[in-house]
């Protein structure tokens, strides 16, 4: 009996040793198979070549043979809680530690306080990056059913929203407001660093009653566009007239004898005779000149109506009247327009004559000084040319205003 009893144990020693060992040799073998194999979690049949684990249960659809399941892949809810921290996904999170190896770590989310909103996050190894809206995705195609309140293409943190093509920027909203093409940095609504081209103006310069219809800036809409009908646009100009007596040199007067003796007469305008002012000229009384408020290119026009009196009947004037510029407050000048008529008056008891300067256009800065003067001229710079005159005056006469000075900026 004892020895069957010892036969017995000996069986079963042998059976434990067996099992023993065929648990030992599986579990090394599946370890070594999870480590190196590829897995299919959902059927029994071999994964796609190129994936480690491929999720297949192996069903068929009639009308879409790509189809191989009914069941989809739930991701983990987890509340994050910063975007540049793996907590709570490691308790006790140390930045540094494990960034990098936990790089495609990917989770849903469901904190939805900002800058965080409800979907799907990838961890990069620094920071959490959202890859799926859980509310939907803004499409490259169209969206349709948005609700303007809640729908918006752009940031919602203090950063600019910026559009390129090629990798180059095109169009940066700041995170102020501001709107700017070219430049990175817009300081108005809407800056534009270089040309604009404006388009569709078939009716620009064509007359609409009587109105020539241009391009404008509405001052109370801020509107570029095209003038509306029956709306007058305002250039930037500056225009200068007067009925008064601006000179007047009576017979045997001093100032008489220097015209006559080919003296410089400098035309001296007031800030009354101003009628007309958006460029911001000012007056120089001490240069009898005026000021330029505004860097920029002008035309320049201006006109003088002299009334000249002759010691007899058709004796000619022969005088130069011109427009001068000063570029250091008025201690040079140089001449920018001017003419030199030759008048015969034919009443020796004096007749009014107007003279329109030539039309110029001129870069101007700001702080250069206009001036009208005139002067009687000579042959070859010595012989006085013409009649003297008995008497002169820069003044109305036939509804011709004393002088007028036009600048527009262009």
């Amino acid at each position: 009996m004892t020895e069957i009893m010892n036969e017995k144990l000996t069986q079963n020693r042998n059976c434990m040793r067996n099992i023993n060992i065929f648990l030992v040799v599986f579990s090394l073998f599946f370890a070594g198979y999870g480590l190196h194999a590829q897995v299919t979690i959902g059927s029994y049949v071999p994964p796609k070549e190129g994936a480690m684990l491929d999720l297949n249960e192996n069903v068929s659809d009639a009308s879409n043979q790509q189809v191989n399941s009914t069941k989809g892949l739930l991701f983990p809810r987890v509340r994050l809680e910063t975007m540049n921290s793996l907590s709570p996904t490691i308790p006790g999170y140390t930045a540094g530690t494990t960034d990098l190896t936990h790089a495609g770590l990917t989770v849903y989310n469901v904190n939805t306080a900002s800058p965080f909103v409800e979907g799907i996050y990838t961890w990069n190894g620094k920071e959490w990056i959202y890859i799926i809206d859980g509310a939907g995705t803004w499409k490259t195609g169209g969206n349709t059913g948005t609700n303007a309140a809640v729908n918006y293409l752009g940031t919602s943190d203090n950063q600019p929203l910026i559009l390129k093509t090629n990798n180059k920027e095109g169009l940066r909203i700041s995170a102020s407001g501001n709107i700017g093409i070219n430049t990175p940095d817009p300081n108005t609504p809407l800056d534009v660093n270089g040309e604009l081209t404006v388009r569709d103006v078939k009716e620009l310069n064509l007359v609409h009653g009587n109105l020539a219809r241009q391009l404008y800036i509405n001052t109370n809409t801020g509107l570029v566009g095209l003038q509306p009908a029956g709306e007058q646009a305002v250039s930037p100009i500056f225009f200068a007239s007067t009925d008064r007596t601006v000179l007047e040199c009576p017979k045997n007067s001093s100032i008489l004898s220097k015209f006559n003796n080919c003296e410089n007469m400098v035309l001296a305008p007031v800030n009354e005779d101003i009628v007309l002012n958006n460029i911001k000229v000012t007056f120089n009384p001490g240069k009898n000149a005026f000021r330029i408020g505004e860097s920029g290119t002008y035309q320049i026009a201006g006109a003088l109506n002299f009334f000249f009196a002759t010691p007899g009947e058709a004796n000619r004037v022969y005088i130069n009247t011109r427009m001068e510029k000063s570029t250091d407050g008025g201690n040079s000048w140089n001449s920018i327009t001017g003419i030199r008529p030759i008048f015969i008056i034919d009443w020796y008891s004096g007749q009014y004559t107007s003279v329109n300067l030539p039309i110029t256009v001129q870069p101007l800065q700001e702080g250069d000084l206009i001036r009208i003067v005139f002067n009687r001229t000579k042959a070859g710079g010595t012989m006085l040319q013409g009649s003297s005159v008995t008497e002169l005056k820069v003044a109305l006469g036939y509804s011709t205003p004393a002088y007028t000075v036009s600048l527009t900026r262009l």
